[in-house]
């Protein structure tokens, strides 16, 4: 016997019913995606912050001091730094009585005389030498003059890495053959002939000035003070640094062993052909043993965490590659996870570079330590995994906003930017017209004299100050009084006027139309988190305001039990397989007359 105590539902109350429940299904969908995605953005982020150090800032800091900076502590009973260096001399004298004192270290600073193991580290006690320090000289080759005013004249052309000097010279800069025994009794005499890049593991570097090659003349100093300020004397002497010079790469490495790091240190002081110098520091800290204690171990675990992830979410894209095809690249969101596996995988293979060249640098190490062994190439490639590592993270952030595009909110950026794109771009060729105009007048007029000024790139930059409020026009007054004040007003009128309120305008009537047509969407992020909250709650806590029964009779749902009777007796009777029906006593509804059969 089967009762029904329960009237039947009505045909809307079914179908809102089914739609909520497909929207509930809905919800769960997302839901679990974002928790899922938020789980593995924090795993990537861990492993992201485990290749930069907050304290690495202080290692540069100290370093700065200690070399560079003026007005830090004498350091060698020298007052002077690096930023004071003007000419070849001076950075002799910087070398001699600042530098090598430094990394070389004598005495305490009590005045008692170090001992052997405490000379293995640089003078602040703290940094680890590993191994001496180089110098690396680049040259420009001889050019016939472009004016013959007289015929004295020699003239060095700038510096090019397809056209830099690669000869090789006796002590000097004499042209070969070279006097017998001049190998052996000079210890400069290597400074004098050219290595290639591949040979020293070398990589171009871009200065202030020009780009230089990573191969070059190299003079190499011995780990011991006397020596290496012999070999700096002979090098003096008999002029190595000459006009043809362009840059010299002063290079040594540290390893600082209560942070774990290695810090590449690389000064470049360029002699551009115009005359004077150009100085500029390169400080590359760089953590090449990650998996180091209990958090190397726990940032161990989260790169599998990501390489696991990473492999089935691609898998994943694979089949709905296969599944739709050409059509996932018309949907942006597709394009951004494909692009995003892309340089996962290009990461990891970056990643699996640096470990093996690391191995490699040590190794060499470890064979000769009193060489110079080279770790810009490592250094180099450690900030290019960063900035492969830093795209990676912007854009997996970014993709959090395809969870929360059925948001409302989210949806209305999107429909505003869809809306004035084609209004927006206009305005925008119009504006960097009119602002290249702009940059390529101040070049021209003020780029003889003033230093923001001096090329395209940096006029532009200036520019972009100007655009944002912080300008510097103080010195453009001084230079060029009246020109000055017209070109800096118009700039302001036309850039900042006219074609910023006119992208401001086509933003705000965007906006205005799309909020006179609202986006309907009912997965709004808070709606999500409410409902499983509610859920959740729900299990635990039971309501007593009300029964069960009572809130059947109270609810508009359900038929009224005065048109339908709760109770059904269905007698089966198995020999026969015949059904017998007891009817109710009061007639159902018209669209309920239809008879009720069960079947086995």
């Amino acid at each position: 016997v089967f009762k029904a105590t329960q009237a039947p539902l009505k045909s809307e109350t079914v179908a809102r019913l089914k739609e909520k429940r497909q929207q509930r299904l809905k919800m769960q969908e997302i839901f679990t995606e974002l928790v899922l995605y938020m789980i593995f953005l924090a795993v990537l982020y861990c492993v992201s912050l485990s290749n930069r150090d907050p304290r690495w800032y202080n290692v540069k800091n100290h370093l700065e001091q200690q070399l560079v900076t003026s007005n830090s502590i004498s350091v060698g009973g020298s007052t002077l730094k690096y930023d004071q260096v003007t000419s070849s001399a001076s950075l002799y004298t910087w070398i001699d009585e600042t530098l090598i004192p430094f990394l070389f270290p004598r005495y305490h600073s009590n005045g008692d005389q170090l001992k052997a193991n405490k000379r293995l580290y640089v003078q602040d006690q703290v940094n680890f030498r590993v191994g001496p320090m180089r110098l690396r000289q680049l040259r420009a080759v001889q050019e016939p003059c472009r004016t013959q005013l007289w015929d004295n004249f020699t003239c060095y052309d700038e510096y090019f890495i397809s056209g830099e000097e690669n000869g090789n010279y006796c002590v000097a800069w004499e042209s070969r053959p070279c006097v017998r025994g001049q190998a052996v009794y000079n210890m400069t005499y290597a400074a004098w002939n050219f290595v290639s890049s591949a040979d020293i593991w070398g990589l171009p570097v871009t200065g202030l000035h020009s780009t230089y090659g990573g191969g070059g003349y190299i003079a190499e100093f011995i780990v011991n003070y006397n020596i290496s300020r012999l070999v700096l004397n002979d090098l003096y002497k008999y002029t190595w640094i000459d006009r043809k010079t362009r840059a010299i790469f002063t290079e040594f490495t540290l390893y600082n062993v209560d942070d774990n790091v290695f810090v590449f240190i690389s000064f470049l002081t360029e002699f551009p052909e115009t005359g004077g110098v150009i100085a500029s520091t390169l400080i590359k800290p760089f953590r090449p043993y990650q998996h180091v204690g209990s958090l190397g171990l726990f940032i161990f675990i989260c790169e599998i965490i990501v390489l696991i992830g990473i492999i089935v979410f691609s898998v994943h894209k694979y089949i709905w590659f296969r599944r739709y095809g050409k059509k996932m690249w018309k949907e942006l969101w597709h394009v951004l996870d494909i692009l995003i596996i892309m340089l996962f995988f290009v990461a990891t293979i970056m990643y699996i570079g640096r470990w093996i060249m690391i191995n490699m640098a040590m190794k060499e190490w470890e064979n000769h330590k009193n060489k110079f062994v080279n770790f810009s190439h490592i250094a180099s490639w450690d900030e290019l995994f960063n900035i492969f590592l830093a795209f990676i993270i912007f854009l997996t952030t970014f993709r959090i906003m395809r969870v929360l595009s059925y948001n409302k909110r989210i949806n209305q950026f999107g429909k505003v930017l869809a809306h004035v794109s084609r209004d927006l771009c206009g305005c925008f060729v119009m504006f960097v017209m009119v602002y290249v105009a702009f940059v390529t007048f101040g070049h021209l007029i003020f780029g003889r004299h003033l230093e923001t000024y001096k090329n395209l790139f940096v006029s532009s930059t200036t520019l972009v100050n100007a655009i944002i409020g912080k300008n510097s026009i103080k010195d453009l007054f001084s230079v060029e009084p009246v020109l000055g004040r017209a070109y800096y007003f118009f700039f302001v009128l036309f850039l900042l006027w006219i074609l910023m309120t006119m992208m401001n305008a086509t933003l705000n009537i965007g906006i205005t139309i799309v909020r006179k047509k609202p986006v309907r969407s009912t997965y709004g992020i808070i709606n999500i988190v409410a409902s499983f909250w509610r859920e959740a709650v729900g299990h635990f806590i039971a309501s007593n305001n009300t029964t069960t029964k009572d809130r059947l009779n109270l609810s508009r749902n359900y038929i009224s039990k005065k048109k339908f009777r709760k109770t059904i007796v269905v007698t089966r009777q198995d020999e026969t397989q015949q059904v017998d029906m007891v009817k109710p006593t009061e007639d159902l509804p018209k669209k309920k007359k239809r008879a009720r059969r069960i079947y086995q």
